[in-house]
C-alpha cells in the first residue's frame, strides 16, 4: 500500500543522500522514515534508522529539520520510558522550532522593509514624474507668453505701418 512505498521511497532516499554526503537531507529523510516506523508501531526499526542522526543535529543547517528529528528522537525516548532523554530531545526540538520561527520573522521582516523601500522608491518616482510634468507644463506656458507678445509687438508694427500708410 501507501506506507510500503513511502518506506521504499524514504528508504531510497537515505541510502542515496548517504552516498552523497548531503547530511541535511540524510537527516530529513532518516527522521520521516522513522516517523513512518513508529506509527506502525516498529520501534527498533525506528531507532536504527535514527541510530547515526544524533551527532548531526550540531551541524549548521535548517531548524525546521534539526526540530523534527529531535521530535522523532523525543518520541523514541517516551516509547522506551526514557522521561530525561524525552525531556531533553523535546527541550531541544522546542528551541529549533522556535529558532526557525525567529527566522521565518526576520525573513519576512526584511521582505516587508523590502516591499516598503520598493513602495516609497515608487512614490519619489511618481513625485519626481509629476514635477518633471509641471516643468514642461511651466515651459510651455512661457513659450505661449512669449509668443504672445512677440505676436502683439509685430502686430503694434503692421498697425502703427497700417496707421502711417494711411496718413
Amino acid at each position: 500500500g501507501i506506507d510500503e512505498a513511502a518506506e521504499s521511497n524514504l528508504e531510497r532516499a537515505v541510502e542515496m543522500l548517504a552516498r552523497s554526503g548531503f547530511v541535511e537531507g540524510e537527516l530529513e529523510a532518516r527522521y520521516r522514515l522513522a516517523e513512518l516506523m513508529l506509527d506502525q508501531d516498529r520501534l527498533d526499526d525506528a531507532v536504527q534508522v535514527m541510530a547515526p542522526t544524533l551527532p548531526w543535529i550540531e551541524t549548521p543547517g535548517s531548524h525546521a529539520i534539526r526540530a523534527g528529528a529531535m521530535r522523532v528522537h523525543a518520541r523514541i525516548a517516551a516509547l522506551e520510558e526514557n522521561q530525561r532523554l524525552e525531556y531533553e530531545y523535546t527541550r531541544r526540538a522546542i528551541e529549533f522550532s522556535q529558532q526557525q520561527a525567529a527566522r521565518i520573522r526576520h525573513m519576512r521582516f526584511t521582505l516587508l522593509m523590502s516591499a516598503q523601500d520598493d513602495r516609497a522608491r515608487e512614490r519619489e518616482l511618481e513625485l519626481l514624474r509629476s514635477q518633471n510634468a509641471l516643468a514642461e507644463l511651466d515651459r510651455e506656458s512661457r513659450r505661449q507668453e512669449e509668443l504672445a507678445l512677440t505676436m502683439g509687438g509685430f502686430g503694434a508694427v503692421v498697425a502703427g505701418g497700417l496707421l502711417l500708410a494711411l496718413l
